[in-house]
């Protein structure tokens, strides 16, 4: 191998990186964004909140989820935590404060016996995101439930938005990690 050769290669090789790189950028520019899969002006905006806050609206999440869920009491859960409105992206919820109540004061009634545990919490600007793991013991048994649910808050950390994807934890996979 000739290794005077070897620097003018390296000398080569940044110029040529960079033209690939522009050549793509300048092709992914140019290609159409399908209008379903452009970002909505939310995501491209971040709301700086203080610490402090981002704590207030974790404490209040958890304890509106708590007192809704495990508690049974999910009438005083929105009179304590939750705002003006309520808007809810869960479709088995009807949308409002009343059909969150009608909703959880039935999980109350048909399912006595079920239990939620927080296991992740993370809270960006005006949102709170909850990993939660569930047993419903009436319904599936000793099954239990994968579940994801985003809060948004108003300016007083008060729930205003909810939304929410759960699944039954699979009785096999096909790695062996935990959905927790």
């Amino acid at each position: 191998m000739n290794t005077r050769s070897a620097p003018r290669r390296a000398l080569l090789a940044r110029p040529l990186a960079t033209l690939s790189a522009l050549c793509t950028l300048a092709l992914c520019a140019a290609w159409p964004t399908p209008a379903h899969a452009q970002a909505s002006p939310a995501l491209e905006q971040v709301t700086v909140v203080p610490p402090d806050v981002l704590a207030r609206n974790k404490r209040n999440v958890l304890a509106f989820y708590d007192l809704a869920f495990n508690k049974s009491r999910p009438r005083e859960a929105i009179e304590r935590y939750a705002g003006a409105t309520l808007t809810q992206h869960n479709p088995d919820i009807p949308d409002g404060k009343d059909g969150f109540v009608w909703y959880f004061e039935r999980l109350a009634r048909d399912y006595p016996d079920k239990e939620i545990a927080f296991r992740r919490v993370f809270a960006e600007g005006q949102h709170v995101i909850v990993h939660a793991q569930s047993q419903f013991p009436a319904f599936l048994g000793s099954r239990q439930s994968a579940g994801i649910d985003i809060f948004r808050l108003d300016n007083d950390g008060r729930v205003v938005e909810q939304w929410a994807v759960q699944q039954v934890v699979p009785r096999s996979s096909t790695n062996t990690n935990s959905m927790f």
